[in-house]
């Protein structure tokens, strides 16, 4: 998303080889984290890299939802 800030949900999916609905799942847990934000419309906005997670951040979000 940092390289290509308009990139959709669907192209994400099938980039990586996922379901659309885990890339939404993931999307919305980025922005209530205050990682990403979408600026503009659905079709010709773009997403905004606000913060990076560091890999401590990472690691403490994996055990919460263990």
């Amino acid at each position: 998303m940092a390289r290509w800030t308009n990139i959709s949900a669907e192209r994400i999916a099938l980039m990586i080889n996922v379901s659309e609905s885990t890339v939404d799942k993931d999307i919305r847990k980025l922005k209530e984290e205050e990682v990403i934000k979408r600026e503009g419309s659905r079709k010709t906005g773009k997403w905004i890299l606000i913060k990076t997670k560091t890999h401590e951040q990472q690691n403490n979000s994996t055990r919460q939802n263990i």
